[in-house]
């Protein structure tokens, strides 16, 4: 999926300017709101083994500060993230198609942001703010998940 937002903005308050999230404005810690987004999606599915790959790039955006506050503008590069999901089904093995306990069984491995991206926020003169800090933002990073799944 390629998704483009052409119009964002937010009115706090009546009789106040709307926020433009996609014009330097935020709510927020996450930045102003990505223009360009791109989503791809992949499942694959064997007999008793199956898989499925996401990933994720959103284009960078810029805030600037509030009119009439200090501060420099902030940039928020692209962020890319990707997570891996492998699966074995004990139930539709042929060797253990009969076994009572493997009947609705499932073994789940994951990696959640498989290759640990982190968000990267500038500010204006090239130093990176304390609050944006990689691993002030995503303090878990890269996720391994085991998951054992019984039906009962």
């Amino acid at each position: 999926y390629h998704t483009v937002k052409f119009k964002d903005r937010i009115t706090i308050r009546p009789g106040l300017e709307p926020l433009d999230l996609l014009n330097g404005a935020s709510i927020g810690s996450g930045g102003g709101t990505s223009r360009h987004q791109l989503d791809l999606q992949t499942n694959l599915t064997r007999g008793w083994l199956g898989g499925a790959f996401s990933a994720r790039w959103q284009q960078g955006t810029t805030v600037s500060p509030l009119a009439g506050a200090a501060g420099q503008d902030l940039i928020f590069k692209d962020l890319t993230t990707a997570n891996l999901r492998l699966f074995v089904d004990f139930g539709a093995m042929p060797t253990l198609r009969r076994t009572p306990w493997a009947r609705n069984a499932r073994l789940t491995f994951s990696i959640d942001n498989l290759f640990d991206a982190k968000q990267q926020v500038r500010a204006a003169d090239g130093m990176t703010p304390m609050t944006y800090q990689e691993d002030y933002l995503d303090p878990r990073g890269r996720v391994f998940r085991i998951a054992v799944r019984k039906l009962l």
